[in-house]
């Protein structure tokens, strides 16, 4: 999978390699694939990682050392609503971290809440910033802090979100009046896969949405990717000549094999397009 992310850029951060963020916060990241790729493509971006899996925070620190060096910061720490946290040290992926200790969830790793990210590790919200968070379902916490959170996305350059309905990452009904507010600020598209099996022909499409309610029905597969753009952000973009499509891709023109971006919404939500994936 993290081949693909850094070949396919599946959370879209390639399109910055033109403009200036300040702060890039990997909530869930991993192996450190996406912590890297920022510092790579702007070198200028301060780099913040949140990982709380035993795994993927071993190799975290290892790809940040070899890569990145003291240009990222990671934190074995995830978001939550609760503090501290407890967690399946075996597992690979920490999904719906707990607030007390159980035989399999007894690792104990700091939660924050957004707001507290921000404020604990002195994110510069003056600058442009990205979210991106993939923690399987630990992303509830957003929805369960209400308005602070809500504030915090709004002023975001980019989020870039794997939900995580399946696993307990909160419903679309729940999401639904997150997205609407954040709909009146930023561009929501929805990110899935086109032909993931055939090399030849793959590609990692964006399509428009609206209503995330509709996007994720009750009964939901296991994840769907979510991305929200600025448009005041865009606005600026275009204000400086660079060409509207940079937002679909910056890569569009220069690897145009990569991805592509949809500018109509199509049938988005017919049988045949819309299959929440699985693992």
């Amino acid at each position: 999978m993290a081949g693909k992310m850094v070949k396919w850029d599946c959370y879209d951060i390639r399109k910055f390699a033109t403009d200036k963020i300040g702060t890039f916060i990997d909530i869930g990241a991993g192996m450190g694939d996406t912590c890297v790729m920022p510092l790579m493509i702007m070198p200028q971006v301060r780099v913040i990682g949140f990982e709380v899996s035993e795994k993927p925070w071993n190799q975290l620190q290892k790809t940040c050392e070899i890569w990145g060096g003291a240009g990222v910061e990671v934190h074995r720490a995830g978001i939550a609503s609760h503090s501290p946290i407890f967690i399946d040290n075996n597992s690979n992926s920490a999904s719906n971290p707990l607030p007390e200790a159980t035989e399999e969830n007894h690792t104990q790793v700091d939660g924050y809440k957004l707001t507290e990210m921000f404020s604990e590790f002195d994110v510069d919200t003056s600058k442009p910033y990205i979210i991106k968070c993939d923690c399987e379902g630990g992303e509830k916490a957003i929805i369960d802090e209400g308005q602070p959170a809500l504030d915090i996305a709004k002023g975001a350059t980019q989020l870039m979100w794997e939900m995580h309905p399946g696993l307990g990452g909160g419903t679309g009904e729940e999401w639904k009046p997150f997205f609407d507010e954040l709909y009146k600020t930023h561009e929501l598209r929805w990110g899935n896969w086109y032909k993931k099996n055939n090399p030849d022909e793959a590609k990692y499409i964006w399509v428009p949405f609206k209503d995330y309610g509709k996007l994720c029905p009750p009964g939901a597969g296991k994840f769907l990717c979510v991305n929200a753009v600025s448009r005041e952000w865009m606005k600026d973009r275009l204000d400086r000549g660079i060409p509207e499509t940079d937002w679909f891709a910056w890569t569009k023109e220069y690897m145009p094999n990569w991805y592509a971006g949809v500018e109509e919404e199509p049938e988005l939500f017919s049988d045949d397009l819309i299959k929440c994936s699985t693992r």
